[in-house]
């Protein structure tokens, strides 16, 4: 009899505390909903009137910039510079329409989601003041952090884009052969891509939107189950309370997972052209006008761990079978790559869910390497401004923005030392990865599932390679530091004497300045990435104030030396007197 009321009061105890936990759950979403409608709305107004103001001021330098580079650049040939030149309105005129609508949805998403979050942080372990932080936390770093995605987006476009431009209009074609369309092709190349965009459109828009159910109730189940079984990501009791918070949003993910794949189905349409221009066929191109609904069916069944394959037609649409498809499922294009080769998950080490629970836990996140990154940009740039091979001129003028070669060696140099540095690192310790600098091994198995990553993981991975078996010698490695660092700019390089010196060895010399030149483009393309010139224009800020005060330190130093060496000056030649006036203000 004890025994059955004693479970009748742990059925009761654990009834009553999962009613509490649901009103604790709806009390906090109610507080994250209010402070959202008051604090959203004006971040969302400060990202629009922001997007749109930047979009519109630099829209007239942009198209001219994007002409001048179509019209000059070496990469395309005469018939596609033409065609291009002639469809480039469309993308100019959609350019600022599409930072519009894309500025409204981030801007609610971000105003009326970041206070959300913020409302479950405030009552998570460790937290004082609970009850004050859920009404507090989520307002004033909304709204700042609204002018942060503002200020992030105007690098982009003064900036990234420029700079891209820049690099596209001076660089020369692959293999000495321009990209261009023969004339006779340009008939099927267009008759194509209308088709794809007629007939891909809508038939992926139908896929998404009959798929959208699965997604949402898949979605739902999982989090149900990881929720009550306290798997996956309700592991720890701190996590529960956003699980919940997840099925609450669940549906918007899946409209905006819709929407993604509606915005991508036009794209997907046109790349038949691209098909029938590679194939110098007309069928292949109607071909895969074709299979790509299928190869979009067959990517969401994967996707949704439904039935493998498709029961829609897959005609084959290329001659040669070598040849990757333009969309397996797990693919991606390396803007490192210098002619945009496809890499399939063969080719570069992808995280998938066949990961242990451990490896899960162990994983090394984003921010982590960030903080890497400019930690040791911090650590060697103050190691060169103490050597004289970075100076006050060369820190301030980046700051200021000028674009000179001259100033290379803080835009492109100074990442791409430390880049080195960490490579050679990695190699000589035997890693198989990267080692990072607090002793953190980044590898495949462990690195942040983020696509962005990939771009320049396997890249960096085949640099740390090349030089373990490079098997470069102390002076070789200081000569390669000069290369990296100044770009090959020969004052620069001598005046830096590290002991690097150039190899007599032509073939050796080549191979240095090949891994050289890969490096620093690593260096720019990641410098072209969001939030990244904020931060590392703090960084270089700190370095200025740092290079000053060892200038004030040493002149103080050496002042006193000079009191001590020699005699006090007289009365009459005190700062006041007419003696220390210089000529030029002496103006009678």
């Amino acid at each position: 009899m004890a025994t059955s009321a004693s479970c009748w009061r742990g059925c009761f105890n654990k009834i009553g505390m999962s009613l509490v936990y649901v009103m604790l759950c709806a009390a906090l979403i109610f507080i994250g909903l209010i402070k959202g409608l008051f604090v959203g709305i004006a971040a969302a107004m400060v990202i629009f009137v922001g997007h749109i103001s930047v979009t519109v001021i630099l829209w007239p330098l942009h198209v001219y910039m994007t002409y001048n580079t179509i019209a000059r650049t070496k990469k395309l040939g005469l018939v596609l510079k033409l065609l291009s030149l002639l469809l480039l309105p469309v993308p100019l005129f959609l350019w600022p329409v599409l930072v519009a609508v894309g500025s409204v949805l981030v801007g609610l998403g971000y105003g009326f989601g970041t206070p959300l979050v913020a409302t479950f942080e405030a009552v998570g372990e460790n937290r004082e003041s609970k009850f004050y932080h859920a009404f507090v936390d989520g307002t004033v770093s909304t709204l700042t952090g609204s002018c942060t995605v503002v200020r992030d987006f105007t690098d982009l476009c003064v900036h990234s884009y420029c700079d891209y431009l820049d690099d596209f209009r001076s660089s020369e074609p692959k293999d000495g052969k321009p990209l261009d369309v023969k004339l006779l092709e340009l008939p099927a190349c267009l008759a194509v891509a209308v088709l794809g965009l007629i007939a891909d459109t809508p038939l992926i828009t139908l896929v998404a939107v009959v798929k959208s159910p699965f997604l949402l109730f898949k979605g739902w189940s999982r989090l149900l189950h990881d929720l009550l079984g306290r798997h996956g990501a309700c592991l720890e009791a701190a996590c529960v309370p956003f699980a919940g918070l997840a099925l609450l949003l669940w549906p918007a993910v899946v409209v905006a997972s819709v929407l993604l794949a509606i915005v991508s189905s036009p794209l997907l349409g046109l790349f038949g052209a691209v098909i029938v221009y590679q194939e110098d066929s007309l069928r292949c191109g109607l071909a895969y006008v074709v299979s790509i609904v299928a190869m979009f069916d067959e990517y969401t069944n994967d996707l949704l761990n439904l039935n493998e394959g498709s029961c829609l037609p897959r005609p084959r649409y290329r001659k040669d079978l070598s040849k990757p498809d333009p969309m397996p499922p797990g693919t991606y294009i390396s803007p490192l790559s210098p002619d945009n080769a496809i890499f399939s998950p063969t080719a570069v080490p992808q995280m998938t869910s066949s990961r242990s629970l451990r490896q899960q836990l162990q994983e090394v996140k984003l921010v982590q390497i960030w903080e890497d990154t400019f930690r040791n940009i911090n650590l060697r740039g103050k190691y060169l401004v103490e050597a004289g091979v970075l100076n006050t001129a060369d820190l301030d003028g980046w700051l200021r923005g000028g674009k000179s070669p001259k100033w290379k060696i803080v835009a492109c140099g100074l990442p791409a030392y430390c880049t080195l540095h960490t490579l050679l690192e990695s190699a000589k310790s035997n890693s198989a990865g990267i080692l990072l600098s607090d002793g953190t091994e980044l590898t495949a198995a462990n690195k942040p599932q983020e696509r962005m990553l990939d771009w320049f993981f396997e890249p960096l991975l085949t640099l740390k390679e090349q030089l373990r078996f490079a098997n470069l010698t102390e002076v070789e490695e200081h000569y390669l530091e000069k290369l990296v660092l100044t770009e090959g700019d020969p004052v620069r390089m001598l005046d830096w004497e590290n002991g690097g010196v150039e190899p007599v060895n032509d073939i050796r010399r080549g191979e240095l300045q090949a891994l050289s030149r890969r490096l620093q483009g690593i260096a720019t393309a990641i410098s072209r990435l969001p939030t990244y010139r904020r931060h590392y224009k703090r960084f270089i800020k700190g370095l200025l104030l740092y290079a000053l005060d060892r200038i004030n330190t040493d002149s103080s130093s050496s002042a006193t030396e000079e009191s001590l060496r020699f005699d006090p000056t007289p009365e009459s030649s005190v700062p006041g007197s007419p003696e220390n006036i210089p000529v030029e203000n002496n103006i009678v």
